[in-house]
């Protein structure tokens, strides 16, 4: 909420989000709502969509704030750029930035709308992108956030649909430790090569070997404040747990 000429409040509502953040003093949070863009530019038609965040508008590569979506050759990949390319490919829309301008590869960051509809939001809730929260772009972290677990429960999309064996879950995820537990909570041992960790970026473990009845397996594994693991196997979602 923030009302203009006045104080500057709950700017940042984002329980979701790395604390650290969300205790900011007042007055520095007065200064960035000042600076925030949030208003709509100028509607543009999207000429091309490279993958399910990344999209190219006139000659400015476009990378879609708040989602993170699978990469060449990596499941759900085709589907994801399919989902992008069926809401904005050849339509107007509007591009709204953030504080931050451009990612290290030179991408202009943006959230796109299709009149008043967050485009992110409906990959988001159709099982097409996960949440991803970078500071200091959060102003919808925590809608993408509660639609990502809607999404998940739902086991809605490519990237969230249930997997046949959930024989496999993660009881522990240390995003300060960076540390991770799964647990075998079938009667049979459970192979694991075919399984594999995820965060909400790039970050991906993969195991191997065999986790007998009630057995736990830790290892280390990259993670952020706010940040959340998931656990794949081709067929599907077999466990999410954020930090």
């Amino acid at each position: 909420m923030m009302r203009l000429g006045g104080t500057f409040v709950n700017f940042l509502k984002v329980s979701t989000c790395p604390a650290k953040f969300r205790v900011m003093n007042s007055q520095i949070l007065a200064v960035l709502g000042t600076l925030l863009l949030l208003l709509p530019g100028r509607p543009t038609v999207v000429e091309r969509v490279i993958d399910g965040d990344t999209v190219e508008v006139g000659d400015e590569l476009v990378r879609l704030l708040g989602i993170n979506t699978p990469e060449r050759g990596d499941r759900c990949f085709r589907e994801s750029t399919e989902a992008l390319k069926t809401l904005v490919l050849g339509r107007e829309v509007s591009m709204v930035r953030e504080l931050g301008g451009r990612d290290k590869y030179g991408r202009a960051l943006r959230h796109l709308k299709i009149g008043e509809v967050l485009v992110s939001e409906i990959m988001v809730a159709e099982g097409h992108a996960k949440a991803l929260c970078i500071f200091p772009n959060y102003a919808y972290c925590d809608l993408l956030m509660q639609k990502e677990v809607e999404a998940i429960m739902g086991g809605r999309g490519c990237l969230f649909s249930r997997a046949v064996n959930d024989c496999i879950r993660i009881v522990k995820a240390d995003c300060q430790g960076e540390w991770v537990t799964i647990r075998n909570f079938c009667e049979s041992e459970e192979r694991l090569e075919t399984v594999w960790v995820e965060n909400r970026g790039r970050g991906v473990v993969e195991l191997e070997g065999g986790l007998g009845p009630g057995a736990d397996r830790t290892f280390h594994m990259k993670l952020y404040p706010g940040d959340a693991v998931y656990l794949f196997d081709p067929t599907g979602l077999r466990a999410f747990l954020p930090c």
